[in-house]
């Protein structure tokens, strides 16, 4: 199977344990599964092996994963830039020196809201997220990040989370968008209004964080490049939705999938023996062949490639087309509707 691209990251799903039990979370939770050590291990050298350059290490929470500085460790001595998102739970001084001890690159701290009142709206532990800025910024660390997902309600509060980040010397602020929750729900999309306020805000930005969005919020990223065209800017880095072409995942289970979003494991004891062998994704490249309505009569969609996951999870179907899309544009150039391609089995 020919494939588009390379995965250059992988992701890894330590745990699926976690006390915090946020309302949106996208995560199946429950007591106490872990990944094997040996299969982080495995899949490591794995990475390294095909060309893989950066790990990010998730969860649940990943400091309740018992073997998290050994993984850290082995990623750091194959040459792996390997970066840890936590909540802020059980994170000490201690965990910080043992971390970084371990080679830890990047340190990622989840933040919704400025406020707990704007936070627990989709996530819980406001207090835990800003005791760990605060520990990262009195030790000094030089690489701490943050990740802030934009939804309706807490849009107007960016401004605000930017300060949050700027006093706490945070290095890059990564704006997400939202992805559908364990119970496949997709709600508080941000209007056309508000993705316009952010991507001025992060056009016009000269702080000292870096502003980064994710590259599979592809209608934001369609509309800060546009938007830095008219204001004659450069344009952050751009692309879309990279399930199975730039990104790969393994799951709890050690099973590898396109993306920790979508989670469609196969078995497969090697990278390369998935990127040739792949019937799902063969489906993804068809997929980006044919692109659906609206996006594929959209003024906007070279190259916005938005979430796989959600017409995963919401349709059953490896299909790029996101009908709660706010960006859409219509092209001036006539194109026909493609079908989504079902997956094995569905309808």
């Amino acid at each position: 199977m020919k494939q588009a691209n390379r995965p250059f990251t992988m992701n890894m799903e330590l745990t699926t344990r976690c006390p915090l039990m946020c309302p949106f979370c996208y995560c199946t939770l429950n007591n106490g599964k872990d990944l094997p050590l040996e299969k982080a291990i495995f899949w490591l050298r794995e990475a390294k092996k095909s060309g893989i350059v950066m790990v990010s290490l998730s969860g649940g929470e990943t400091l309740c994963y018992p073997h998290l500085e050994e993984v850290i460790k082995e990623g750091s001595r194959l040459g792996l830039e390997i970066n840890v998102a936590l909540s802020g739970y059980n994170f000490t001084e201690k965990r910080l020196e043992s971390l970084i001890s371990a080679g830890v690159s990047r340190i990622y701290i989840s933040l919704n809201g400025s406020t707990a009142e704007i936070n627990n709206k989709s996530r819980n532990g406001y207090d835990l997220a800003m005791n760990a800025l605060n520990l990262l910024a009195r030790y000094g660390y030089k690489n701490t990040c943050m990740n802030w997902v934009m939804q309706d309600f807490n849009t107007d509060d960016f401004e605000n989370i930017v300060t949050i980040a700027e006093r706490h010397n945070v290095k890059n602020l990564v704006i997400l968008g939202l992805k559908p929750t364990s119970k496949k729900e997709l709600a508080h999309f941000p209007t056309r209004d508000q993705l316009n306020s952010i991507a001025k805000f992060a056009c016009e930005y000269r702080g000292k964080v870096n502003l980064r969005i994710e590259p599979c919020y592809s209608c934001l990223n369609a509309e800060v490049k546009e938007m830095s065209k008219r204001l004659s800017i450069h344009s952050p880095i751009y692309s879309g939705c990279l399930a199975g072409q730039g990104i790969v995942s393994v799951n709890v289970d050690g099973e590898i999938t396109p993306c920790r979003h979508l989670d469609i494991p196969e078995s497969f004891t090697t990278i390369e023996s998935y990127l040739n062998g792949s019937e799902i994704l063969r489906q993804i490249q068809l997929a980006r062949e044919n692109v659906a309505e609206p996006c594929r009569s959209c003024g906007y969609r070279d190259g916005c490639l938005h979430c796989l996951a959600i017409n995963y999870l919401g349709k059953n179907r490896i299909q790029y087309g996101f009908e709660g899309c706010q960006m859409y544009v219509e092209s001036q150039s006539p194109l026909k509707l493609a079908k989504g391609i079902p997956l094995p089995g569905k309808d």
